[in-house]
């Protein structure tokens, strides 16, 4: 009987086109970025949550550093996308916003599900009725 069995058991990382943008503020600074894929609570925010919980930043430009950084630490294929980029704006196509604050070490998490292009300014989306809960 002749049995075949896989070269390989590695699984490949697939990812899902779930768009986000992070915003990481400090005392006096704050950035803006874009994750193109798995930007849904519980890929992107429990990345984030857990991030802020065994490191420490002490500003937000060193946590911005470090997740534009992440595609050297992680294992993605050479010509994949990077996991994190800066971004000038609240793009219009995200689903989901991040408010992360250094200082209160806090990874708060808002729906854009029907919010209007033209609406797409922290102060509209970061409202309660907005807010999602990151799984634990």
């Amino acid at each position: 009987m002749l049995t075949l069995t896989p070269k390989t058991t590695k699984k490949r990382r697939t990812n899902v086109s779930t768009r986000s943008n992070i915003i990481i503020k400090d005392k006096s600074w704050h950035c803006i970025l874009y994750r193109h894929c798995d930007g849904y609570p519980e890929g992107a925010g429990v990345e984030l949550r857990d991030l802020l919980a065994k490191e420490t930043f002490y500003t937000g430009e060193d946590l911005a550093t470090h997740l534009i950084q992440t595609r050297e630490r992680m294992e993605y294929p050479p010509n994949e996308y990077f996991p994190y980029e800066l971004a000038q704006e609240i793009q219009t196509d995200i689903e989901y916003l991040y408010v992360i604050d250094i200082q209160a070490r806090t990874v708060e998490c808002y729906s854009t599900f029907g919010i209007c292009d033209e609406d797409m300014k922290l102060e509209i989306i970061a409202q309660p009725d907005n807010l999602v809960e990151i799984p634990t």
